[in-house]
């Protein structure tokens, strides 16, 4: 069981291949895999700013690449006592009797729920756990200090006004829709699917068809070839609830002899807003591609300097984050009386792109 320790920092977790090792600037950060697909970073004690640095630009990386290949569990960050902390790959717990001990933990998990457990050994240990990106279902939500991350079904709801808004402005009446779900139980899926079904309801649209793509290319072309086989000509809208998604559906479209775009065959809408995503959104594939931000490492930072000085965040915070079109026929849309704007892709956009 962890135990609270003194300042430094490392990234604990869990994968498939127990891989370990690499050296960061010169500091001595491990990175760590075991049986559930999790990567983890340990680094010396006293490193507290260097750290913290390392969490911001960690998170941020593992938070994106994890949209992209879908694979991994959870990433798990702490402030580690005087030793040099380390994972133990094959423990199901955040942390066990062998291991250093702990200030933080940090948790981003893929999906919501079997973290009670876990949680309720940190929180007998006196650690708080700060999660990011996506929520953990648990009974009692004192097992974890502060969540921060997106709000995955506002980003539904936006990307369902901005459909709206969209068929009103170019007089479409008939609108058939397929949505390639992401990974099922995940917080991205459930908030992304809600604000679809959602609008479904409110609407009166046809939706075909859903199914999981894992978020994953593969998969996700896999989905878009079945519905293809099945609906053929009768889809013009594809809705995909990560950038992986889209993509394997716009090659999918393509390989069928079918033209994507506005204005076309088939509009595919995203979400992430990655770089390449955002480079099918300025060619005009990707109709809106609708932002998660992954870059909560300085959001966690914060977080941590207010608990180091005594102070008590606020229990869940909402990152800002945008929505992005081929061209301007949307300008913004208005969810639950808030206006959001709508940004153009251009060059100047994607060269300010951080991810």
């Amino acid at each position: 069981m962890p135990q609270r320790g003194q300042h430094g920092l490392v990234q604990d977790g869990r994968g498939d291949d127990g891989h370990a090792g690499v050296d960061d600037g010169g500091d001595k950060f491990a990175q760590h895999r075991g049986p559930h697909g999790v990567h983890g970073i340990a680094v010396h004690k006293g490193l507290i700013n260097k750290g913290l640095e390392h969490v911001q630009r960690h998170i941020g990386q593992r938070a994106a690449h994890r949209r992209h290949d879908g694979a991994d569990k959870a990433l798990i960050a702490g402030i580690p006592a005087p030793q040099h902390a380390r994972a133990h790959p094959g423990h199901h717990e955040l942390a066990d009797e062998g291991d250093q001990d702990v200030d933080y933990i940090v948790l981003a998990p893929v999906t919501e729920t079997g973290w009670d457990a876990v949680l309720g050994e940190a929180k007998q240990a006196g650690i708080p756990v700060i999660i990011v990106d996506r929520m953990v279902d648990v009974k009692d939500d004192s097992l974890y200090t502060a969540w921060v991350g997106s709000n995955f079904e506002l980003e539904g709801k936006k990307a369902a006004a901005y459909l709206d808004a969209y068929m009103k402005a170019k007089n479409m009446k008939d609108m058939k829709l397929v949505n390639i779900q992401g990974t099922i139980g995940a917080s991205a899926q459930i908030g992304r699917t809600k604000g679809l079904d959602d609008a479904v309801a409110a609407n009166g649209w046809n939706l075909l068809d859903k199914t999981t793509g894992e978020f994953t290319q593969a998969k996700g072309q896999e989905v878009m070839q079945s519905f293809l086989k099945k609906y053929k000509k009768d889809i013009n809208v594809v809705y995909c609830e990560n950038d992986n998604e889209a993509f394997g559906a716009i090659d999918a479209i393509k390989a069928a002899g079918y033209e994507v775009g506005a204005d076309k065959d088939m509009m595919v809408f995203s979400f992430d807003s990655t770089k390449e995503g955002l480079k099918k959104v300025q060619s005009g594939e990707i109709t809106l591609n609708t932002e998660c931000n992954p870059l909560h490492g300085p959001r966690v930072e914060a977080i941590i300097k207010q608990l180091e000085n005594k102070e008590t965040p606020e229990k869940k915070a909402y990152v800002d984050e945008e929505m992005f079109a081929h061209d301007d026929t949307v300008k913004s849309v208005t969810v639950d009386g808030k206006e959001y704007p709508v940004t153009v892709v251009t060059d100047e956009v994607m060269g300010a792109r951080k991810y």
